[in-house]
C-alpha cells in the first residue's frame, strides 16, 4: 500500500475530532440532540453527496475491474461475518438469546457511518464507490438474516400476536439515501456520465464534511458512557479483538492470496475491521432483546477501532 505514516496519521486526525467531539460536549457546545440532527444530516445529505461525487476520482479503466471483484468479494466476506458471529457467541457460552445479538454484533458493522469516511480518509475518495458497495450489500444481510434472526429469539416471539410484531421487518429501511445514491454512482459511472462542474464540486464539499462530522457524533456518543460498567463485560474484549483484530488479519492473508489490487485488498480488510453498528442496539431493543450488550460493545469496539485500524494498517504495509 501506499504511505504508511500518512495513512497513520489520517487516522490520528480522525482520533482527534472524536476528542474534540467529547470535550465540546462536555463544555456545552454540543449535545445529544445536536448528535442526533448529525446523524441524520450525516446518513440523508452528506455521505450520499461523498459517494456521487467520489464518481469523477475513479479511474475508468481500472475501475471496470474492481468493481465487480469487490461485489463478489464483499458478498463472500459479509456471508462470513454471519457464522463468525453466531461461533463466538457461542464458544463464550452466551445465553441463547443473545447467541443471535453477537451474530448480529458482528454482521451490522458502521460500515456506511464510519466505513466509508475511514477508508476514504486512508485511500482517497476513488474508493467511495468500492466501499458503497459493501454498504448496499450488508443491508439486504441485515435486513433479511439478521432481522429474522432478531425476531425468531427475541422476548417479543412468544405469543402468537407477540410474534407478528416481532416479524414486522422494516424492509423499506434497506432502501436509504445512501443505498439510492450507490446505485445513481455507479449508473453515472459505467454511463460515462459526468455532471456539471459547479454541482459536482458543490456535492464534493457537502460530501467532504462527513469525516469529521461523523467523528464528531462518535465524541459525543462517548459522553454518555459509564466506563467502569462498560469495561467489566470481558466476553465484548474476547469479541472486539478476534471479530475485529484477528480475523481482520486473516482476511488480508486470504484475500491478497487471490486479488492482487491493493486497492480492493485493503478496502476489504478496513471495512471487515470497522466497530459494531450505531443502529445495532435500537434494533435489538426493538425485537425484544436487551440492548445493554450491543451498547457495550459498540463503545468497546468503536474506542478499540482506533487502535486496531492502525495495527491492519503496518500489516498490510508489510505485507503487500
Amino acid at each position: 500500500m501506499g504511505d504508511l505514516g500518512a495513512a497513520i496519521s489520517q487516522m490520528g486526525v480522525l482520533f482527534l475530532i472524536v476528542v474534540l467531539g467529547f470535550v465540546l460536549t462536555k463544555i456545552g457546545y454540543l449535545d445529544q440532540s445536536l448528535s442526533s440532527r448529525f446523524t441524520t444530516l450525516l446518513v440523508n445529505v452528506t455521505l450520499p453527496c461523498m459517494i456521487i461525487s467520489s464518481v469523477t476520482e475513479m479511474d475508468f479503466a481500472s475501475a471496470q475491474s474492481q468493481i465487480p471483484l469487490t461485489v463478489a468479494l464483499a458478498s463472500i466476506l459479509l456471508v462470513v461475518m454471519i457464522p463468525v458471529g453466531l461461533l463466538l457467541g457461542f464458544v463464550l457460552r452466551s445465553q441463547r438469546s443473545e447467541i443471535s445479538v453477537y451474530m448480529v454484533m458482528s454482521l451490522c458493522t458502521n460500515l456506511g457511518f464510519m466505513g466509508i469516511p475511514v477508508v476514504s480518509s486512508i485511500f482517497g475518495e476513488h474508493s467511495v464507490i468500492l466501499s458503497s458497495l459493501y454498504v448496499m450489500l450488508q443491508g439486504v444481510l441485515l435486513y433479511s438474516v439478521g432481522f429474522m434472526s432478531l425476531a425468531a429469539t427475541g422476548s417479543h416471539a412468544s405469543g402468537e400476536e407477540d410474534e407478528k410484531h416481532a416479524l414486522k421487518i422494516p424492509w423499506r429501511s434497506m432502501f436509504n439515501p445512501a443505498m439510492f445514491a450507490s446505485l445513481l454512482a455507479l449508473a453515472l459511472f459505467f454511463a460515462q456520465v459526468h455532471l456539471p462542474y459547479v454541482l459536482n464540486e458543490a456535492m464534493s464539499m457537502v460530501g467532504g464534511i462527513t469525516a469529521p462530522l461523523a467523528m464528531m457524533v462518535v465524541g459525543i456518543l462517548l459522553t454518555t458512557v459509564k466506563f467502569r460498567e462498560i469495561f467489566s463485560e470481558w466476553r465484548i474484549y474476547v469479541f472486539v479483538v478476534v471479530r475485529q483484530l484477528i480475523g481482520s488479519v486473516i482476511v488480508f492473508f486470504c484475500v491478497s492470496f487471490f486479488v492482487h489490487d491493493p486497492l480492493v485488498v485493503g478496502v476489504a480488510v478496513l471495512m471487515f475491521a470497522m466497530p459494531i453498528g450505531t443502529m445495532v442496539p435500537l434494533f435489538c431493543a426493538q425485537f425484544g432483546h436487551d440492548a445493554v450488550l450491543p451498547t457495550k460493545g459498540l463503545i468497546v469496539s468503536t474506542i478499540s477501532s482506533f487502535v486496531i485500524i492502525p495495527i491492519l494498517l503496518v500489516v498490510m504495509s508489510a505485507f503487500m
